[in-house]
Formats: structure tokens, sequence, C-alpha cells
């Protein structure tokens, strides 16, 4: 996805959440360079940090028995975490993933038949 691309879904999401909360404690970093293909990033936990963010966020959770976190890419290259705060919109007809549907788009059937059939 393009930058343009996500600063016009960012805009949809900014209506859902007042402020990106980061994670105390957690950090994810680019595999190194000689990692398998299959490592898509590494995570690093600061228990500590971590546990009392953790605890923090749980007297705010209400009902909820989920965090949702994020791993995301800055526009200068680096990844970084945090909490998915979305809520769906019931109007909006959400398709049940925390997410606004994508744009679907027909691709014209092409006939790349020839007119005359080989038998």
């Amino acid at each position: 996805m393009s930058y343009e691309n996500r600063d016009q879904q960012k805009s949809y999401y900014q209506k859902q959440q007042n402020q990106t909360e980061f994670v105390d404690g957690l950090r994810v970093f680019a595999p190194n360079q000689n990692a398998p293909e299959w490592i898509v990033a590494n995570i690093s936990i600061e228990a500590k940090e971590f546990y009392k963010w953790l605890v923090a966020k749980g007297k705010t959770l209400g009902d909820e028995k989920y965090i949702k976190l994020d791993v995301k890419k800055s526009k200068k290259g680096g990844l970084y975490v945090s909490v998915n705060n979305f809520k769906p919109d019931p109007n909006r007809g959400m398709n049940g993933n925390n997410y606004p549907p994508q744009e679907i788009i027909e691709q014209p059937a092409e006939d790349n038949f020839e007119d005359d059939i080989p038998f």
C-alpha cells in the first residue's frame, strides 16, 4: 500500500482513534538481513515495563478480553507497535475484521481465444 493510500485510510481510522497509543516495553524491529525469509519482524519485550503497561491498560478495558495491537511501518521505514482502538461502525457495513472493506476493482474478462476452433 502506498503512503498516499495509507494516508487516505488513516483519516478514517483517526476518526476512530484520537491519537496513537504506544505500547510500553514492546519494541519491534525489521529482521536481520541474514534472517530466513519467513521471519517478518523481531519483537523485544521489556518484561517489567510491558507488565506495568498491561496492568494499567487492563484497568480500562471494561468487558474487552483482548488488547489488539498493530505493527506499523513509519514513513522513515522503521517498525513500531501501537494499540488498535478501532471500533467498527455498524452503519458503515463493516466486514467483521476491524478494517474497512477494500475497494474491489473488477477486471474485464479477456478473450484470448482465437475464433478458429482447433478441432
